[in-house]
């Protein structure tokens, strides 16, 4: 049987989302999405998973390029992304897709606002990558089969969540042109490895795993698009 390329239409797919107009529905829809997911942030950041972020953050330092929600702290994206993400799952409050019970909103935005922050982007150019990257992160979960992923004893969350947030970083960094799925080739290795979960986690514990696919997958694009 002849091999059929999956990555090559997916890479172009997510490298044109920046420039294509959103359906005024899904436009509105992905507002909504951005205000619900600051708001969790904004009560996550007062409760234990928020503060262990947050110290984790000062004690970091790092180059000013993204703003972490509540503070007055400035750092790189990559960490950025990572505070903002445990903030918005701190107590759950953040959204749901109710078909594969994945969470977009608590990795796809911070990832978002971070890169957006970083490069200059407008707020078109933010509500599109966050409508991409919630498209794949369920659309990625619902091919796989979430209760087979949960099956296996593996995140399901985290599985959809790092498809997500890395999708919300491509766009952000690639031009109309760069159809290029070598990006795509650690990112399905690092999707591949995510932490299988074997137990209960305490609510901590459960932030970070869901939300530290915001922080990782900001190092792929990074890497690709810099060799």
């Amino acid at each position: 049987m002849p091999a059929t390329d999956i990555t090559g239409p997916l890479a172009s797919y997510m490298a044109e989302a920046w420039q294509r107009a959103l359906p005024p529905q899904v436009a509105k829809e992905g507002k909504h999405r951005i205000l619900d997911s600051l708001a969790a942030m904004v009560s996550g950041a007062h409760l234990k998973p928020g503060e262990m972020a947050i110290r984790f953050a000062r004690a970091q330092g790092g180059t000013a390029e993204a703003s972490i929600l509540t503070t007055d702290i400035q750092t790189t994206a990559i960490n950025a992304a990572l505070v903002n993400g445990m903030f918005g799952h701190a107590d759950e409050t953040d959204d749901f897709e109710p078909v594969t019970k994945a969470h977009p909103g608590c990795s796809v935005v911070p990832a978002a606002l971070a890169m957006a922050e970083r490069e200059g982007r407008s707020g078109t150019e933010l509500l599109n990558g966050v409508a991409l990257g919630y498209d794949l992160c369920c659309r990625l979960l619902l091919a796989l089969g979430p209760d087979l992923v949960r099956g296996s004893h593996r995140s399901a969350e985290g599985t959809s969540s790092t498809f997500g947030a890395v999708d919300r970083a491509i766009n952000t960094l690639c031009s109309p042109s760069s159809t290029s799925h070598t990006p795509l080739k650690p990112i399905c290795a690092m999707t591949a490895a995510v932490t299988p979960l074997r137990a209960p986690m305490p609510e901590k514990s459960k932030a970070f795993s869901t939300c530290s696919a915001s922080r990782t997958q900001l190092h792929t694009p990074d890497t690709c698009w810099a060799a």
